[in-house]
């Protein structure tokens, strides 16, 4: 082989999702954007409704629902428990405590119905996550044993994907929490700051055109730079980021578990040899681990030239984001198999040089040497 295989097995790999991911986004956005109308036409319709000389004071929007607008009220309890019934958060605990209150107030129905505008949001973006990483997950999988049996000329019986492998990756918690946690996080951030919003709004007395700007922050932005990457701010990106970040950690999953089903010993992280790759992927480039104990590896395969290598060997598991990749957010690097009798004499791995060219590197050099031939040196 001219070329490192396994390399160009796993670029395919981050190929394969990031479509999968960006081919998502599009829906995603909409939805935001939905919501966002949605938003904007309630306190619109709200301040339409009561406002007063083209105001309207806390007082004002504090005072009881009448008996026709508590029936419009209780008309749309239906839909709102529906929501409550797959909810995100306090959502269900919310609507339970406003359905038994004897007084409600115009701002009470306008506060639920804010609330169940992003509980609805963020129900439809975890069902697009969730989704997106079982599509990637099962590709992946299969994939990974196509290409395992290709390049060990080993015939597998193909086996199925282990009943309930996604349900457990979608409920691991990737960087501390699990999906459902970190949308509802977002969920009530957004939700905290509309209610510090419609506060000002009916305090100061001013219309809710002069926050027509601020609301829209709220839910922030996606862009795509010149490049082709995604860049941004705000709850949009947030959700991008996670929804990025949890196809990784399922590719990177079903490729383990494939290695642990063909017998693979043990695996190499392979970083991307460009000046954006992180201190750590730059250390643990080249590191071998074992697929089954982790840092427990024979002790020629050890390296402790950084904190980095150290915590990754100081261990007898397989872990992500301490030897297993992603190890952070947008992480590209990947986790390759090795063997030891493999001959990598005329292999290749791809890099870039310093103007940012696409060039070919012997497939043994590390990050750090080629950071110092093509980088360091020529500076």
């Amino acid at each position: 082989m001219s070329s490192n295989y396994w390399e160009q097995r796993a670029a395919e790999s981050v190929r394969r999702y990031e479509k999968a991911v960006n081919n998502r986004l599009k829906e995603m956005v909409a939805a935001f954007e939905q919501a966002k109308k949605d938003l904007t036409a309630q306190i619109y319709a709200f301040y339409g409704r009561y406002a007063n000389n083209n105001e309207i004071t806390l007082a004002e929007a504090k005072k009881a629902l009448s008996r026709k607008e508590l029936a419009e009220f209780k008309g749309n309890l239906a839909e709102f428990e529906a929501l409550a019934r797959n909810s995100i958060g306090t959502f269900n605990l919310e609507l339970e405590n406003i359905s038994t209150k004897v007084r409600l107030t115009r701002l009470d129905a306008l506060l639920v119905q804010v609330d169940a505008t992003l509980q609805e949001l963020y129900q439809q973006q975890r069902e697009s996550i969730n989704r997106t990483v079982e599509d990637v997950a099962v590709e992946e999988y299969y994939h990974t044993q196509y290409d395992i049996s290709k390049s060990t000329e080993r015939v597998f019986a193909f086996a199925q994907l282990p009943k309930g492998f996604v349900e457990q990756v979608l409920a691991e918690p990737v960087e501390g929490l699990d999906i459902s946690s970190r949308l509802w996080r977002q969920d009530a951030d957004v939700g905290f700051k509309i209610r510090q919003t419609l506060n000002r709004m009916f305090t100061e007395g001013r219309p809710p055109q002069d926050f027509a700007e601020e609301m829209g922050k709220m839910i922030g932005a996606v862009q795509v730079d010149k490049d082709g990457n995604v860049t941004g701010s705000g709850k949009k990106y947030e959700a991008y980021r996670l929804l990025y970040n949890e196809s990784a950690y399922a590719t990177g999953q079903a490729r383990l578990q494939t290695y642990l089903e063909t017998g693979v010993p043990y695996y190499e992280i392979t970083a991307t040899l460009d000046t954006r790759t992180t201190p750590t992927c730059r250390s643990l480039d080249g590191c071998i681990f074992s697929a089954t104990k982790g840092g427990d590896v024979p002790e020629q395969y050890k390296k402790a030239g950084s904190e980095y290598q150290r915590a990754a060997y100081d261990t007898d598991r397989v872990i992500v984001g301490v030897n297993y990749p992603p190890f952070h957010v947008n992480c590209r690097t990947v986790a390759t198999p090795y063997y030891e009798d493999t001959d990598r004499g005329m292999m290749t791995r791809a890099a870039r040089d310093a103007d940012g060219n696409p060039i070919t590197v012997p497939a043994d050099m590390t990050y750090r040497e080629w950071y110092k031939k093509y980088i360091q040196d020529r500076q």
